[in-house]
């Protein structure tokens, strides 16, 4: 299985979130204990892509190549390492930008997570 890269460049802010599974327990006596779950992170990218009508449908081909959060893909962080990712949800929310009847391009929030 050949594994694709994600081309499109995000515009503006990439916002980064990294999320350790820990359990918490909290006690009558408000005192806390913390089991760890998992020792790998889950790590999350959210940004913004905005582009031409073409480009959207390219976008909507590769989600729908990769069903959608099921397949993994190369993508380079902001930080200029490649890393292995999925989309974090089952869909593409797309906003269509029209000019009078016909659509000339889009906006799109894109959430990825790194693949563990």
């Amino acid at each position: 299985m050949i594994i694709e890269t994600f081309i499109w460049n995000y515009k503006g802010e990439c916002e980064k979130g990294t999320e350790f599974a820990n359990r918490v327990i909290q006690f009558e006596s408000s005192k806390k204990q913390i089991q760890k779950i998992a020792m790998t992170p889950q790590v999350q990218w959210k940004f913004q892509l905005a582009g031409l009508n073409e480009d959207r449908l390219e976008l909507e081909a590769f989600f729908d190549r990769h069903y959608g959060n099921a397949d993994a893909f190369y993508w380079t962080d902001p930080d200029g390492v490649q890393q292995t990712v999925r989309f974090a949800q089952n869909k593409l929310p797309i906003t269509l930008i029209r000019e009078l009847h016909d659509p000339i391009g889009y906006k799109a929030e894109i959430i990825l997570e790194k693949v563990v």
